[in-house]
């Protein structure tokens, strides 16, 4: 019934390009859209005419995954926030993971409304949309998902400290929200891989690259990602077992003379869909496959469980989790080195952090 809610992709230039080059991805995901009973992922778009360039970037690049079940199902026929969000929860219900092209950031408002669960965490890779704390409220294009009661965490990934004030960057640690800065993160990317997969829902703004890199974004910055590294993350992040939709933001056509952004916007949605296929199916809904490891920090009250997986090699932070109906434990993901660290009696300020949020 997906097809109420959609406009297939129907522009003339669109199709003669799968015509022409048969063989490479837009055919393949136009194709997989008559067989929507066969579809995992899902390509939408929120604006039809303004997300054309990345769609012809997308079409030429190659089929790396026959078989995953990609299609591209077109645009949104009504660009209304309820009807959005009525349109996520029925294609969740279907058990598709979409992935959403929307050149204005007010639409990931929607994406979260419609998350069919409770307790949503949300991991934002780049400086905006962005948001500011005024008399110890969050404003800005965030503010509703903020200040919502359904947000569990939120992690901020790639933003850039001169962009953020004190009194931001106090309540995000008051809340007990993550940050990885611009600069910690080209340091290190892997270490952004544990926030990525503990998020529900990812959102990325095309500003978390450099301006250099992709011009078509509004505001700008002469900071940020190399497209290599951006496109990384985006691996990661489609091989999160529990990641259930993601969202690029921020294109803007008008300032993307050469097509460059379109480019590398369609080789972000590229690894992605590439993740997905590498994905383990480790999520620890049980400890089979999980191999269990107990630390004792100096000076630490208690004992610190870890469990990695046997099949992807990832790690995870047991920690206690208080709930009516009994105690039960709870999984973090962390990395190898957070547990090295661990064994040294250093224990990182993230996990810290993540202990601190079941007390």
């Amino acid at each position: 019934m997906l097809e109420n809610w959609l406009t297939p992709v129907n522009d003339p230039e669109l199709i003669q390009l799968t015509e022409d080059k048969p063989n490479r991805l837009g055919a393949f995901l136009l194709n997989n859209a008559e067989n929507p009973e066969k579809i995992r992922l899902a390509l939408i778009g929120s604006d039809g005419p303004s997300l054309k360039p990345i769609r012809k970037a997308l079409y030429k690049l190659s089929v790396h995954v026959p078989g995953l079940g990609v299609a591209d199902l077109g645009n949104l026929r009504k660009s209304e926030p309820d009807f959005a969000i009525q349109f996520i929860r029925e294609i969740q219900s279907s058990r598709i993971i979409p992935i959403f092209l929307a050149p204005d950031p007010a639409f990931l408002q929607s994406i979260f409304r419609g998350q069919a669960q409770k307790q949503l965490k949300l991991s934002l890779l780049g400086e905006s949309p962005g948001f500011e704390i005024i008399d110890g409220k969050a404003r800005g294009p965030l503010e509703k998902i903020i200040n919502d009661k359904d947000l569990k965490h939120f992690s901020l990934l790639g933003g850039q400290g001169h962009f953020m004030d004190n009194a931001t960057r106090n309540w995000m640690q008051s809340r007990l929200f993550e940050q990885l800065r611009l600069g910690e993160l080209r340091g290190h990317i892997q270490s952004a891989e544990p926030l990525i997969r503990d998020a529900d829902l990812v959102a990325v703004q095309l500003n978390l690259l450099k301006q250099i890199e992709a011009p078509a974004q509004r505001p700008s910055s002469p900071s940020g990602l190399f497209s290599e590294e951006a496109c990384q993350l985006m691996r990661y992040a489609g091989m999160s077992d529990k990641i259930r939709s993601i969202g690029f933001f921020g294109f803007n056509p008008e300032y993307d003379d050469q097509g460059q952004s379109a480019s590398v916007m369609a080789q972000l949605i590229w690894y992605f869909i590439e993740g997905i296929d590498l994905r383990k199916g480790d999520f620890p809904a049980s400890r089979k496959n999980l191999v269990e490891y107990i630390v004792q920090p100096k000076d630490w009250h208690v004992p610190l469980t870890f469990w990695k997986s046997n099949k992807s090699g990832r790690w995870w932070l047991q920690v206690p989790e208080q709930k009516r109906l009994g105690d039960r434990h709870h999984l973090v993901p962390c990395s190898y080195e957070n547990y090295l660290s661990c064994t040294n009696n250093e224990i990182p300020d993230r996990l810290v952090r993540i202990l601190r949020q079941f007390e």
